[in-house]
C-alpha cells in the first residue's frame, strides 16, 4: 500500500515536471485565426511560436509566454481574400484587448487606460503586415503564410523590440504582466473586412508572466509607483508606452 502511494506521488511529480517543460512548436505556440463570422478576408490557422531574447522557447506553466525583447516565429495558415480592396490607400487595425481579470486596455481601437495612447489601439494595417504583403492582399486569392513571407523578402522570424521602461525605473511588465485576449479588427474605409482572434485556440495568452519578480511592485512598493507617476504628465507616460505598438511582421 505504502509503495503504491509513493509510486503514484512520483508519477504525478514527473507528469507535472514534463507538463511544465517548454518544447518548441508544442507549448510555446498559439494560433491566430478569424472569428466565425464570414468576412471578405479570412485568416485560418496561423501558428505563432514565442521565444525569449536568446531564441529559447518561452513558456509559463507549460503555455506560451510573450516577452520583450524576444522573437515570434510564423508558420502555417493562409489568408483568403474574396474581393479587391485598395488596402494601401486606407486600412487600419483596431484592437480590443482584455485581461483574464476583466481589465480592458483597448476597445475597438480606442484606449481604455490613461497610460495607453490611442495610436497603440489603432494602427495602420500596411505598417503592420508590410507594404508588399499589403499590396498582395489587395487582390482576391488564397495566400499561404509562406507565400506572403516570400513576397515580403523576409524570413518567418520577427524580432520584437526591447521592453519599454518609463523614467528608467518602471517597465512594461510592472503594469501589464498577466493573461490577455486580443481581437484585431481590420477595416477598410470604415468597413470591417476581417477580424482575428489572438489567440484563437485558447482563451488567453501569457504576457510577461513570471517576470514580475523584478518589478516595482516587488522591489519598491506600490506607494513608490504612485509617487513616480504623480511627477509625470500623461503625455510623458503615453510617449513611453508607444514602444508597445504591434511589431511589423515583415
Amino acid at each position: 500500500m505504502a509503495f503504491n502511494c509513493i509510486k503514484i506521488v512520483l508519477l504525478g511529480f514527473f507528469a507535472t515536471a514534463l507538463g511544465d517543460r517548454c518544447v518548441d512548436g508544442k507549448n510555446n505556440k498559439f494560433v491566430v485565426a478569424s472569428s466565425k463570422e464570414e468576412l471578405p478576408i479570412m485568416l485560418s490557422g496561423l501558428d505563432i511560436s514565442v521565444f525569449d531574447s536568446h531564441m529559447k522557447p518561452s513558456c509559463y506553466n507549460g503555455e506560451p509566454n510573450f516577452v520583450l525583447p524576444g522573437y515570434l516565429k510564423l508558420s502555417n495558415g493562409y489568408l483568403i481574400v474574396s474581393k479587391p480592396f485598395d488596402l494601401v490607400k486606407s486600412a487600419s487595425v483596431k484592437l480590443t484587448v482584455v485581461s483574464k481579470s476583466g481589465s480592458e486596455y483597448c476597445r475597438n481601437g480606442d484606449s481604455s487606460q490613461w497610460f495607453l495612447p490611442r495610436d497603440i489601439c489603432t494602427q495602420n494595417f500596411c505598417e503592420f503586415v508590410g507594404d508588399k504583403v499589403c499590396k498582395a492582399l489587395s487582390e482576391p486569392g488564397k495566400y499561404s503564410i509562406e507565400q506572403l513571407i516570400s513576397k515580403s523578402e523576409q524570413n518567418n522570424t520577427v524580432k520584437l523590440p526591447d521592453e519599454p521602461c518609463f523614467f528608467g525605473y518602471i517597465c512594461a511588465h510592472d503594469l501589464l504582466s498577466g493573461e490577455y485576449h486580443m481581437t484585431m479588427a481590420v477595416e477598410h474605409e470604415g468597413q470591417l473586412i476581417s477580424r482575428w482572434e489572438v489567440p484563437s485556440n485558447m482563451d488567453y495568452v501569457h504576457f510577461f508572466a513570471g517576470s514580475h519578480s523584478g518589478g516595482i511592485f516587488y522591489k519598491k512598493g506600490f506607494q513608490n509607483l504612485g509617487a513616480v507617476l504623480r511627477k509625470q504628465s500623461v503625455s510623458d507616460v503615453q510617449s513611453s508606452t508607444r514602444a508597445l505598438k504591434l511589431p511589423r511582421l515583415s
